[in-house]
């Protein structure tokens, strides 16, 4: 699936293209069954407020 998924390759990657089928199959079924988590009402959840400065220091910082 890293090899579908990797732009540089995607389908072009494989020896076969059944193979590429075969691995595109199998991600679509992952897909599918992924569990979507659903919220109680349709209001947008707010971002932690903690994390975003986290990340902006980070981004801050220099090498």
């Amino acid at each position: 699936m890293a090899t579908l998924l990797d732009p540089r390759f995607k389908k072009s990657g494989f020896q076969h293209s059944s193979n590429a089928e075969q691995a595109a199959t199998c991600f679509e079924n992952e897909l599918a069954n992924f569990p979507v988590k659903e919220t109680a009402s349709n209001q947008p959840v707010a971002p932690d407020s903690s994390l975003q400065d986290t990340l902006l220091d980070f981004l801050g910082e220099s090498n």
